[in-house]
């Protein structure tokens, strides 16, 4: 698969999402390439920004954006993946924070020193860097390290998480 070939899918063919420019630059290393390339082929690897995804995102109040997804259009996502992940893991009951080290971050402007957030369910990581859902059996093929978790039950007990996710998933405060 060339470079072409694996934005187009992960981007599901939408060119205005400003927040693909990591991952653009992130897959001129030939390794991390690869990677993604055979854990595509091999259904391991599938895109974040599907159009069921983008739906729940545009339901959701988001700080200074009109909807979470524009985070993405805009390319705020990029260098944001705490910020990022924690606002996408309004969208979940069940879901932990994730914050670690992956080496194909290592000098990027997103991450210089390769530190970096992201999600887990009990099947998936979702990166909102990437924009790539990764199956749990290939995390370790594309180097996650994980350093530190908030698990659900972290997440569910602290009050500070839980009134910002009901500002998040409070509809009345959607315009019409």
């Amino acid at each position: 698969m060339e470079i072409e070939d694996i934005m187009e899918y992960l981007l599901c063919e939408r060119r205005n999402i400003k927040g693909s420019k990591l991952l653009e630059e992130m897959l001129q290393n030939n390794k991390f390439k690869t990677l993604v390339a055979k854990g595509i082929l091999e259904n391991k690897i599938k895109p974040l920004l599907t159009e069921e995804f983008i739906e729940k995102m545009e339901q959701q109040n988001c700080r200074g954006y009109s909807s979470v997804y524009n985070i993405f259009v805009d390319g705020k996502n990029i260098g944001t993946c705490n910020a990022t992940s924690t606002e996408i893991s309004y969208m979940f009951n069940n879901v932990d924070l994730v914050g670690g080290i992956n080496p194909f971050f290592e000098g990027t402007p997103a991450s210089p020193n390769g530190v970096h957030s992201w999600l887990e369910t009990d099947k998936e990581l979702l990166d909102t860097s990437t924009l790539m859902i990764v199956d749990k059996s290939y995390i370790k093929s594309l180097e996650y390290n994980e350093n530190i978790r908030f698990n659900s039950h972290n997440l569910f007990s602290n009050t500070n998480y839980q009134l910002a996710k009901e500002f998040a998933c409070d509809r009345s405060l959607k315009r019409k």
